[in-house]
């Protein structure tokens, strides 16, 4: 049995590298509004190592859903599925798909950039440890107003625990109840 908790975390307490260097792009598109477009976004001008576990969801407000507008290479890779134009309820392991949402209600509810960190706790594949995750995830306004996409990066690049993690669980296997998640709403 796998246990998944969340918390918010501050962003100016983010200590991996691509995750401060996502930020940084963020603020100098952003200027003086209080987020930028998904069109000041350029992809080429972007490190190559931020791609990878880069991923834009497109906010779709009535009933409230998020579907993957980027969804990077690395997390096609590692939990071997495209979810380009898929919500984030199809997201796995199942028990990840309402935390996920829940932090990107909360991103676009506060129309600023939020950080979270997720920690798996339980037997994973036979492998001791927590597994922790780290996201950044960032509001883009195509109207100066509201929140159309969030853009987010999530610190997997050298974080073989959370790998191992995405390789066993993260890939499509029967679905498992909601009731195994601790955390899922939580701070």
């Amino acid at each position: 049995m796998i246990e998944i908790t969340n918390a918010c975390i501050a962003v100016e307490n983010l200590t991996t590298p691509e995750l401060r260097e996502l930020f940084s792009y963020w603020e100098g598109l952003r200027g003086t509004k209080f987020a930028p477009s998904w069109t000041d976004v350029e992809l080429i001008d972007m490190p190559a190592k931020l791609l990878p576990y880069l991923t834009v969801v497109e906010v779709r407000p009535a009933p409230l859903d998020f579907v993957y507008a980027f969804y990077g290479t690395g997390y096609m890779a590692l939990k071997a599925r495209d979810l380009t134009g898929r919500s984030i309820m199809e997201t796995r392991p199942n028990e990840n798909a309402q935390i996920i949402f829940e932090q990107y209600r909360r991103t676009l509810e506060a129309r600023k950039p939020l950080a979270f960190r997720r920690t798996v706790v339980g037997t994973i594949a036979g492998k001791n440890g927590n597994p922790t995750q780290t996201t950044l995830r960032l509001p883009l306004s195509a109207d100066g107003e509201g929140v159309q996409r969030i853009m987010s990066l999530s610190d997997l690049r050298d974080n073989p625990a959370m790998r191992d993690f995405y390789e066993t669980y993260g890939r499509d296997r029967p679905h498992r109840p909601a009731a195994m998640v601790s955390g899922a709403h939580a701070g």
